[in-house]
């Protein structure tokens, strides 16, 4: 298993797989993207897609998972999640994931055993099946999603169905800071949790994080948080 605090890079795995953390709280690092994560959270990992984790130091995760491959756990993904990756669980979705994980483990009766393509549909159905989003929190997901890379805001108002002026409004009026100011302190936190938490060079952590070079990192670093990314390291 490993350690709580360190970075763990698997470069993919032959199946989707679907991981809900029952309790604690860690990072999980896909394409560019970064997403906290605790205790209810489920997320879901396309068969080969490369990713990073970190389990937290005080309070690592605890998760349950599974995996499926085959056509018609492809088709049922690519019609129903998309671009998706970190899902915003259901009670009835979380009672099929559940019924999912314990598929072999419980003993059912001769001829009653439920279907287990039958109960992915539903669960796949049932994590695609919520109310229209407003297109701040739509925005928000989006990126929660992109902190590590550059990010263009028209392209998030597109995506999130308005344009950019309406989701500039949207969304200072929900969380009391513009998108691209949530960004760039999603990014600047990021950055911290690379500093103190990893061994990468700075130069590394820049360039991960969409700079041009180590010196842009830097000098935007202290005009944020008010230190370089050399002391914050140090300490």
């Amino acid at each position: 298993m490993p350690r709580a605090g360190k970075f763990v890079e698997r470069k993919g795995l032959p199946y989707h797989l679907f991981e809900w953390v029952v309790s604690g709280k860690g990072m999980l690092m896909i394409d560019g993207g970064s997403q906290a994560l605790g205790s209810g959270s489920l997320y879901f990992l396309r068969e080969g897609q490369r990713h990073r984790f970190q389990a937290e130091q005080e309070n690592p995760w605890r998760k349950r998972f599974w995996g499926l491959q085959g056509e018609l756990v492809d088709l049922l993904i690519e019609r129903y999640l998309k671009q998706q990756w970190f899902l915003k669980i259901e009670p009835v979705a979380l009672h099929l994931f559940s019924e999912i994980w314990n598929y072999e483990k419980l003993n059912h009766k001769p001829g009653s055993k439920p279907d287990l393509g039958l109960l992915f549909h539903r669960f796949i159905v049932s994590l695609s099946s919520k109310k229209v989003e407003a297109p701040e929190f739509k925005a928000r997901d989006l990126l929660d999603q992109q902190t590590e890379a550059k990010v263009d805001m028209v392209e998030i108002a597109r995506l999130s169905g308005t344009s950019i002026s309406q989701l500039n409004r949207r969304f200072k009026k929900r969380f009391g800071t513009s998108p691209y100011t949530y960004h760039l302190a999603r990014k600047k936190e990021r950055a911290k949790v690379l500093l103190q938490d990893s061994e990468m060079m700075i130069a590394n952590i820049a360039d991960q994080l969409g700079f041009y070079d180590e010196f842009h990192f830097s000098k935007w670093f202290k005009k944020v948080e008010g230190v370089s990314p050399s002391k914050i390291r140090k300490n």
